[in-house]
């Protein structure tokens, strides 16, 4: 369900036929906006089902009109509510609190139906709706150039804070039923999918433009008859940035100006392994600063090992100084197969009085923006590269790797990592602590160190051959 489609058959104020779509205000006419957001639908669609499973990946459209739609969302804690702002033009407007229970997006944004040809109601959702679609194009001619919004909406847990939006003229593409396939044999249904009322209530949007019906058609795929159209699978835009060793080496790092800050988010997604020996964990470090975390290693020939130097930009971004910062390591081992910073993080288990027990072998990293953790941070970049693990870090026979963690983004390592676990088999039961360390031997340069450690507890329990795992909650987070 596509307005580009559309769009791109005819621009018009009359019926556009292609794609079944009949132009409204603000797309492709003149008419005066009377909304700031737009819903938009087919008035019929087709897809398939496999073993009464549909697996199309069935969308709407919300267009921005006028202004940019824009959402700063953050919380002051992790003890605290998600309080947002909306940013329309020059004005910025206090929403009611409980409009996000995460940072994922808008919570009960629309309200979704199907009924069978009988009138019954067969599928009810209210999903949350992130207004950072990864399919957005402009809709009108006079919309804004390009759009500078986040691709997708913040997952992590520990996240802080996000900024959504939709830029004007643009409309961006909601998947109705996110990426997993629903229930529905084959037949004739009408979808109903509408903004919900306090939604429309906060935004000022009339029913007219909140509400949208759609006649949907479902057909069977025999087994052996066609291709089912799986989930979609999202490709990690990657770069490895080209170093080079630009203004000037300093003896001692900066003591001022723009400098990345690394926070140690709590450990999560706790588990024990299959035989209940090994204690599975993800940690996120991030950067809270107003200057990006940059690590660039170069090797001399013949080694196996690069020597390390941390940049410093000025307010406007332009690379200003450089200091050595440890070293990089080439891990050859399958899940990591890439080049190592060596002292960016450090992993302990600590009994109930917070001593060491054991330390992870996890001591290297390869930095990479793997989740948006704050986007509403001053100097916050909303589109960074870097983003694929399996890619940032450099080959093999690379000479040179360019690392960076950009502020406002966190570098996460989950439990599937090598050598990332704790061994438990002979730990007794009782109270511990996963502690996570960033910068742990100070060897980078950021505005603070108080934020490097966090603690996060846990208890084991149970019998030698049955282990158990409880996880404290850390203020609202659970799990």
């Amino acid at each position: 369900m596509s307005i580009r489609r559309s769009v791109c058959a005819a621009i018009t104020t009359a019926t556009l036929v292609a794609g079944g779509f009949v132009a409204r205000p603000g797309i492709g006419s003149a008419t005066t906006p009377t909304a700031p957001l737009r819903l938009h639908a087919p008035r019929s669609e087709t897809v398939y089902s496999y073993k009464n499973r549909v697996y199309d990946g069935m969308t709407i459209e919300l267009e921005a009109v006028g202004n940019p739609f824009e959402i700063w969302s953050h919380r002051a804690d992790y003890q605290s509510p998600i309080t947002s702002e909306w940013h329309n033009g020059s004005t910025v407007t206090q929403l009611p609190t409980g409009l996000m229970d995460n940072f994922s997006g808008l919570s009960r944004f629309v309200d979704v139906s199907i009924e069978n040809a009988a009138g019954q109601v067969v599928l009810h959702r209210t999903p949350t709706v992130c207004l950072n679609g990864y399919q957005t194009y402009r809709v009108v001619p006079d919309g804004a150039a390009h759009s500078t919004y986040p691709y997708g909406c913040p997952y992590n847990r520990f996240a802080k804070g996000s900024v959504q939006g939709i830029a004007a003229g643009w409309a961006t593409e909601i998947p109705v039923f996110g990426y997993r396939a629903i229930r529905l044999a084959a037949g004739h249904y009408t979808m109903r999918v509408t903004i919900s009322p306090l939604f429309r209530s906060v935004f000022g949007i009339p029913l007219s433009d909140g509400r949208r019906s759609v006649a949907l058609t479902v057909k069977a795929i025999k087994p052996g008859g066609g291709t089912v159209v799986g989930t979609p699978v999202r490709t990690a835009r990657s770069h490895v940035a080209t170093p080079h060793l630009t203004g000037t080496q300093l003896s001692s790092a900066p003591t001022a100006g723009p400098r990345p800050d690394l926070v140690a988010a709590p450990a999560w997604g706790m588990s024990l392994s299959r035989k209940g020996d090994l204690l599975n964990f993800a940690a996120t470090v991030w950067n809270a600063g107003d200057s990006p975390l940059v690590v660039d290693g170069f090797r001399e020939p013949g080694k196996a090992v690069m020597d390390a130097y941390q940049y410093f930009y000025d307010a406007q971004g332009n690379q200003t100084d450089y200091v050595p910062a440890g070293h990089m390591i080439w891990d050859p081992r399958p899940s990591h197969h890439h080049w190592h910073f060596e002292d960016f993080a450090r992993y302990e288990l600590l009994d109930a009085s917070k001593t060491n027990v054991q330390r992870s072998h996890k001591e290297a990293f390869c930095l990479a923006n793997t989740d948006a953790m704050d986007y509403t941070l001053p100097g916050a970049q909303w589109r960074p590269d870097n983003t694929d693990l399996s890619t940032a870090c450099g080959g093999v026979d690379a000479l040179a790797v360019s690392e960076y963690l950009a502020a406002g983004s966190g570098d996460t390592y989950l439990q599937s990592r090598a050598g990332q676990s704790f061994s438990i088999a002979n730990l007794p039961n009782g109270i511990y602590y996963i502690a996570v360390q960033a910068n742990p031997d100070n060897v980078l340069t950021e505005q603070s160190t108080s934020n490097n450690l966090s603690l996060r507890k846990l208890r084991l329990g149970g019998t030698p051959d049955h282990r158990t795992l409880q996880v404290f909650p850390y203020g609202d987070i659970s799990g």
